[in-house]
């Protein structure tokens, strides 16, 4: 990279071109040199004490760093921020000030730069004036700058410095926000995989995907139901399906990704995605396009990385989103058979009246 800052970045100098407003100009040249930040204590880091020549957010909380890094693990596991919220509150950890955990705060405190040696000013990462790259602090750190780009991707949208060179682009959060890939799943675990297997009105298997129906005095296990109007209806008890679904998946996949090995390579379209961004007149559906292979690569490469090594026991530490891209990666779909003629409803549960579809176009196929 040229000596020259790219559009967007901040310099580590006082004088350079686009420097903040004079009320930022204290904090940019310890930023300059690589000085650890003021302000609060962040969540990780050990507040400074003068006897013990500790600088202000410089040295690694023994305790907290170990749940920072564990969320980013989380995170880049592909587990929700309210996944992680929920496992922070369970642990009896509070924030550094001593407040309870939200979504937003996780999300804040795992694409904070510092994480990994990296500071922002005013929207914009700090440079090396000499060498124009980002200048990495003097702080102890619990990533690396491959992974907090890969976490800030996860909230594109929300961040207006681009992960991807880290360019300052205010626009970025005024933009309609998109969820994360792993906030995307439904609210039960099968929704949209099961399918009712009972003669419709007209004679033909119904189809239809069954819904979830919350625990109530008339579920009290919650159900699967087909609602359509063209049905006579099915309805199966929800925890039971859940379970049977979740074995037959569990085996799937260790048997099928239990000798996978973790794969981090780089995506291989980076140096490519480099050159169209440094080109005279950048080409923007060009670069977009570029962009969107590259999220794909790497949200395949979480995917597989989440199951290499695979065993039945890690089923249980998944969360909901994990577990319907798990589900989705093996089943196309489950037919739910009606019950036998003469069969009462209340009889024991069949898991023969459950039908899997298995996909036949992915890594981790149940053969």
């Amino acid at each position: 990279m040229k000596a020259t800052s790219p559009p967007g970045l901040v310099p580590g100098l006082p004088d350079a071109p686009g420097a903040g407003a004079p009320a930022e100009d204290g904090r940019r040249a310890p930023a300059g040199r690589g000085d650890g930040p003021g302000g609060p204590r962040r969540f990780g880091w050990l507040a400074a004490d003068e006897k013990a020549g500790r600088g202000h957010n410089q040295v690694l909380h023994p305790v907290e760093s170990r749940y920072l890094r564990a969320a980013i693990d989380m995170a880049l596991a592909g587990q929700s921020e309210r996944t992680i919220t929920q496992w922070l509150i369970r642990e009896g950890i509070a924030t550094a000030k001593g407040g309870r955990w939200t979504s937003t705060t996780v999300r804040n405190m795992i694409t904070n730069p510092a994480v990994c040696g990296y500071r922002a000013l005013g929207g914009a990462i700090v440079l090396d004036p000499d060498t124009g790259e980002p200048r990495r602090g003097s702080w102890e750190t619990v990533a690396t700058p491959e992974e907090w780009k890969r976490l800030c991707a996860r909230y594109n949208g929300y961040y207006k410095i681009n992960p991807a060179d880290l360019t300052a682009d205010p626009e970025r959060a005024r933009r309609p926000r998109t969820r994360p890939a792993a906030r995307a799943a439904g609210k039960y675990l099968l929704s949209g995989i099961l399918r009712c297997g009972r003669l419709n009105l007209s004679g033909q298997v119904c189809d239809s995907p069954l819904v979830g129906n919350p625990v109530s005095k008339r579920t009290p296990h919650g159900s699967y139901a087909c609602n359509s109007s063209n049905c006579r209806g099915l309805a199966r008890r929800m925890d039971l399906v859940d379970q049977h679904i979740e074995r037959l998946v569990a085996r799937a996949l260790a048997d099928r990704c239990g000798r996978l090995t973790p794969d981090h390579t780089p995506w291989p379209g980076e140096p490519d995605l480099d050159a169209l961004r440094a080109a005279e007149r950048p080409p923007a559906r060009r670069i977009e396009e570029a962009e969107r292979q590259r999220e794909a690569y790497l949200a395949r490469q979480a995917l597989h990385n989440l199951l290499a090594g695979f065993t039945e026991e890690r089923w249980d530490a998944l969360d909901l989103a994990q577990k319907r891209t798990a589900i989705g990666e093996v089943l196309r779909a489950v037919v739910i058979r009606p019950l036998p003629p003469g069969r009462a409803t209340r009889a024991p549960f069949d898991p023969g009246l459950l039908e899997p579809v298995y996909r036949t176009d992915s890594l981790w196929a149940a053969p």
